[in-house]
């Protein structure tokens, strides 16, 4: 390329921050200004005079450049970050509430994991995860024989938490996101015009769901919503799929029927799992037993400021042991 040029548009992109756009803003630059060598030459002029005029024409590069900034600049997600704020807010007013039941300062350790939970979740939004995309494949490998080691790790020593001095991660947490941003890439990658794609995605996300389900449940079920969601994306803008709203129809027919048997076959597979959620659903039948843990949730939550003038149907008594209650 033509020196002059070059100059002209590392002059364009030294104005403008966001460097994933440098390429793409390079390559239609050289095009224009290539499209008006041509047409100076055409009239008769030598490249080098074609060159100088057609740089000309564009005009000012560091003006060019502070415009592109201008329009390829981030924008800051304050809606995200106003939510963020008032989610922390509202949780630091409610646990304030049970500073009464807990062992410890609810204000000095909330501020202390609050402080880290923000720079971690500063680091993630200032991330640019598209650069992870072409390791989609081998992220997803990764997260699978992490799940595995941990759940070989939890069979033979019980646990699975990664202990880091006096912190514990939950392993489940770091083997979730792995799984959003590998299953995210591969709902892109594998998004051709061969029906076997699909089916390699289904089965992928498949083998992600069963691993984190023998570690966590409730990561299994936020896994669940998220290929879902990239399910119906991928199906929906596959180029195989000539009938979107009807094979989506027929997988979430298929998905639905799934979801309730084996939630059926997982309470009725062993008694105490039903005993459970009948005791989730009416803790006062047996508040000494299988509900009194849903019962002293209530004396807390009675106690709480935050839920005082709530009514209460239950009442209870103080004993040696804590409260106790009774259902009048």
């Amino acid at each position: 390329m033509n020196t002059h040029i070059e100059h002209y548009l590392d002059t364009v992109c030294r104005q403008i921050k966001c460097k994933t756009t440098h390429n793409a803003i390079r390559e239609e630059l050289t095009e224009h200004i290539e499209e008006l060598q041509e047409a100076y030459i055409a009239q008769g002029n030598d490249e080098a005079t074609a060159t100088e005029r057609a740089l000309t024409q564009m005009g000012d590069p560091q003006e060019i450049g502070r415009q592109l900034h201008k329009t390829h600049k981030p924008q800051t997600d304050w809606v995200t970050l106003g939510l963020l704020a008032l989610l922390l807010t509202f949780g630091a007013f409610v646990l304030s509430g049970y500073q009464t039941y807990l062992p410890f300062n609810i204000g000095t350790r909330q501020t202390f994991f609050t402080a880290i939970g923000l720079c971690i979740a500063a680091l993630f939004y200032f991330t640019d995860y598209t650069k992870l995309f072409k390791y989609s494949l081998i992220l997803y490998g990764v997260s699978v024989i992490f799940n595995l080691y941990m759940l070989s790790t939890h069979f033979n020593m019980g646990g699975f938490w990664l202990s880091i001095g006096s912190v514990a991660i939950d392993s489940s947490a770091l083997i979730l996101c792995g799984y959003m941003l590998s299953l995210s890439g591969l709902a892109i990658h594998w998004q051709t015009e061969r029906p076997s794609d699909s089916w390699f995605l289904i089965s992928a996300m498949a083998l992600a769901v069963i691993l984190i389900s023998l570690q966590h449940l409730a990561k299994a079920f936020i896994l669940i919503i998220i290929c879902l969601s990239l399910l119906h994306y991928s199906i929906s803008h596959a180029a195989w799929c000539t009938n979107p709203k009807k094979q989506l129809t027929i997988l979430y027919s298929i998905l639905a029927v799934l979801f309730l048997a084996s939630s059926f076959l997982f309470i009725a597979s062993e008694p105490y799992r039903a005993a459970r959620f009948s005791a989730f659903l009416h803790p006062e039948n047996d508040p000494m037993g299988s509900g009194y843990v849903a019962m002293q949730q209530r004396t807390v939550m009675a106690n709480t400021p935050w839920f005082q003038g709530m009514p209460q149907k239950d009442a209870f008594f103080e004993t040696d042991y804590g409260p106790r209650f009774i259902v009048p």
